[in-house]
């Protein structure tokens, strides 16, 4: 994790329950009950009841269900958070994400749709695309 991911975390208290390293490859399920890091290459799909932090060398082909995720490294795939979506400058998602809350730092990147849930009755949910733009 770079010094910026890394102080970010720092600072605040979790329960952490694991990591996957760079250079380890997964294909399956996860299943997470605490705050989670990410290094290395996963296929599959990930459910966590916490915090989900993807780094730089992460690479997530599948499903995120998380309730919080931080995305310094590339998704491709449905991503579903119950509270924010980050997507930090060497971050980039290629597929739908389904959240109440997405910010995307200078240079991150979101390769799909961003669908917002109504708030109450009266409102209706709100689905923004995106594609990124780039200097030719």
């Amino acid at each position: 994790m770079t010094n910026k991911l890394l102080a970010r975390f720092a600072e605040d208290e979790f329960d952490w329950c694991g990591l996957i390293e760079k250079g380890v490859r997964l294909e399956g399920i996860l299943h997470l009950e605490s705050t989670f890091r990410i290094d290395g290459w996963v296929k599959g799909a990930i459910f966590s009841k916490a915090k989900l932090i993807l780094a730089e060398n992460s690479v997530v082909d599948g499903e995120v269900r998380a309730v919080h995720v931080t995305i310094a490294g590339k998704v491709m795939g449905k991503l579903y958070a119950s509270e924010q979506v980050e997507i930090l400058g060497s971050g980039r998602v290629t597929g739908d994400i389904y959240t109440g809350h997405l910010q995307i730092e200078a240079g991150g990147v979101l390769d799909g749709v961003c669908y917002v849930p109504a708030i109450s009755e009266n409102e209706t949910a709100i689905a923004i695309p995106m594609k990124p733009v780039f200097d030719e």
